[in-house]
């Protein structure tokens, strides 16, 4: 073989790796994937528009339905989370020094309503069911119930499950994979890969 056909299929080579498009941004990468599916546009528009407030916003979210949001803090949403408020709106309320996370990946359905006065984290791959409440604070203190009480972090792990019309209330810590039992009022640390059930919730099984 010459050297001229070897050149030349070197130079060919080149042309066709100089017309190749340069790699999207991730977050671009994940809009256009969205693009291809029926109704995702609406949905992504809608993410970007009703969670304006929010202090992160990824392109990849996605919203069917209404969502309230007040920011008076830090509010951080994670990749491909989605929002369901199409019965009833999904509220997400950050106070004033406060900090709100919500994890990849993690669903919210309607009627569930997220409130910080201090810190509440969501991790990723979470799954919040209708009507859910997490609220840091009691809002009424016992013995004067015209102050707002003191604050306490709630942390939740990733994959966890939490029934529908469930309460989580300041303090609590749920460890990764568990479950939360619909109905349930959870006032103490549930460990990792756990089934809590009642009110308030007790741990009835261990995930295996």
């Amino acid at each position: 073989m010459s050297q001229a056909s070897v050149s030349g299929k070197e130079m060919q080579a080149r042309s066709e790796d100089s017309v190749k498009p340069s790699p999207l941004p991730a977050g671009l990468g994940l809009l256009f994937r969205a693009l291809k599916e029926p109704g995702n546009v609406l949905q992504v528009l809608r993410a970007q528009q009703q969670l304006r407030r929010c202090t992160s916003v990824p392109i990849s979210v996605r919203v069917r339905g209404r969502v309230f949001v007040e920011n008076h803090g830090e509010m951080l949403i994670g990749e491909r989370v989605r929002i369901d408020g199409r019965m009833n709106p999904v509220e997400i309320v950050a106070w004033k020094g406060s900090r709100l996370s919500i994890g990849d990946g993690t669903f919210l359905n309607y009627g569930t309503s997220l409130s910080a006065h201090e810190e509440v984290s969501i991790g990723h791959d979470c799954l919040i069911g209708n009507y859910v409440t997490i609220m840091d604070n009691d809002y009424h203190d016992v013995s004067d119930r015209n102050s707002l009480g003191p604050s306490s972090p709630i942390r939740i792990g990733n994959g966890v499950w939490i029934g529908i019309r469930s309460v989580v209330l300041r303090g609590v810590n749920i460890g990764d994979r568990s479950v939360i039992g619909a109905g349930s009022v959870v006032v103490s640390d549930i460990p990792p890969n756990s089934i809590a059930v009642g009110v308030p919730a007790k741990v009835v099984r261990t995930l295996t």
